[in-house]
């Protein structure tokens, strides 16, 4: 049976790395104004919360993998095959 806690948080983190990544994409497309503008202070600022939002999105992401760990190893089922 499923641990409903993990599952949980597995819902959790997929809604906080599909929150990101729609940050991530407003930004990209705010970019290509930035640089038709030719504004490098701002396109800068831009990529740096870019880099910030892809940080997180690799420990999100990291935490999701444990999390799917977990789940396998409490079912009985490899991991590859819960991803």
């Amino acid at each position: 049976m499923l641990d409903v806690v993990l599952i949980g948080k597995l819902a959790d983190v997929l809604e906080k790395e599909a929150s990101l990544y729609e940050k991530f994409l407003s930004v990209e497309k705010g970019k290509t104004d930035v640089i038709i503008n030719g504004d490098v202070s701002e396109l800068e600022g831009m990529v740096k919360i870019e880099q910030s939002f892809l940080e997180k999105m690799q420990e999100l992401e990291a935490e999701r993998e444990r999390i799917i760990e977990l789940i396998a190893l409490k079912s009985g089922i490899n991991a590859s095959d819960l991803t």
